[in-house]
C-alpha cells in the first residue's frame, strides 16, 4: 500500500512527463495503463477483503484500502472457506492475467512511442551537427581564402614597393639625381 497512497510513482511520472511536454499520445497511454492499474487495485483489495473477513480480521485491523473496500452481498455471504477460494480464483483467474496485459500493452506502446521520438530526435540532432560541422568547414576554407588574398594584397601594395625602394636606395649615389616613384 505504499506504493498506491504514499509512493504513488505511477502519478509521479504522469506529471513528469506533462512537465516535459511529452507528446499527447503517450500521455494517453500512460493514463490508459494507469487506468487498468487502478481497476487491478480494486481486484487485489477485493480479494484482500476476501482473505481478511475469512480470518475475521477485525476492520480497524485491515490495512486502510482494505477496511474500506465493501464486498458485495454475494460476497459477504460466502463461508470462511469459500470466501479464500473466491480470493485466490480472482486473482488466479484467466480476468486477472488480461488486467496484466490490459496494463503492460499501453506501457510497451508507450515506450515503443517514447524510443521513435527519441530516436527521430536524435538523427535530427545528428543531421543538425553534421550541417554546423560542414559549415564550419566551409567557413575556415574562407578565411584561409581570404588570408591568402590579404597576404597577396599585402605583397603587391607594401612589400614589393618596399623592396623596390630599397633597391633603388642602395644604388644611390650622391653624385647622380636620384627621384623615387610612388608605387603601390
Amino acid at each position: 500500500w505504499q506504493e498506491i497512497e504514499k509512493t504513488k510513482t505511477r502519478d509521479y511520472v504522469i506529471e513528469k512527463m506533462q512537465e516535459a511536454n511529452a507528446p499527447e499520445n503517450e500521455l494517453l497511454l500512460l493514463e490508459e495503463a494507469k487506468k487498468y492499474s487502478d481497476e487491478l487495485v480494486e481486484t487485489e483489495r477485493r480479494s484482500m477483503r476476501l482473505v481478511l473477513e475469512s480470518e475475521h480480521v477485525p476492520e480497524e485491523l485491515m490495512p486502510p484500502p482494505v477496511a474500506t473496500k465493501k464486498l458485495t452481498e454475494s460476497d459477504a455471504a460466502l463461508s470462511d472457506n469459500a470466501k479464500k477460494a473466491k480470493a485466490v480464483e480472482i486473482m488466479f483467474d484467466d480476468n486477472y492475467d488480461t488486467s496484466k496485459e490490459h496494463i503492460m500493452k499501453p506501457i510497451a506502446s508507450f515506450q515503443q512511442n517514447m524510443n521513435n521520438r527519441l530516436e527521430n530526435e536524435l538523427l535530427h540532432a545528428r543531421q543538425n551537427l553534421y550541417h554546423a560541422f560542414v559549415l564550419q568547414v566551409i567557413l575556415a576554407c574562407l578565411i584561409i581564402a581570404e588570408i591568402l588574398v590579404l597576404m597577396r594584397i599585402f605583397m603587391l601594395y607594401i612589400t614589393h614597393p618596399i623592396q623596390h625602394y630599397t633597391k633603388k636606395l642602395e644604388g644611390f649615389s650622391f653624385q647622380r639625381h636620384f627621384s623615387l616613384k610612388a608605387e603601390g
